[in-house]
């Protein structure tokens, strides 16, 4: 898929045309809906390992070992896990 169309450099910019361009070209329209898709997924995503996370702590993995496994540091587990009222086992 070509996002941007071919500019044609014999007319220059002041011609103010580009090549391919027409009233049904929609790789704008295209690009903006992958944008809204990839955004869903990531939200999706960052829910998933909210819930992995809190499971993992519920089961008694201690923050630190999880901030290990996720690649993130103990302060963000921790305010994730209080965030969500997980952060006090029992």
């Amino acid at each position: 898929m070509r996002l941007l169309p071919k500019y044609d450099h014999r007319t220059g910019p002041s011609a103010g045309t580009m090549v391919g361009m027409t009233d049904e070209d929609n790789s704008l329209e295209a690009a903006t809906a992958a944008l809204a898709a990839a955004q869903e997924a990531l939200h999706v995503a960052r829910r998933n390992l909210s819930a992995a996370i809190v499971a993992a702590y519920r089961q008694g993995e201690p923050a630190a070992r999880i901030a290990e496994r996720t690649g993130r540091n103990v302060i963000e587990i921790r305010n994730l896990l209080a965030a969500t009222g997980a952060a006090h086992r029992g």
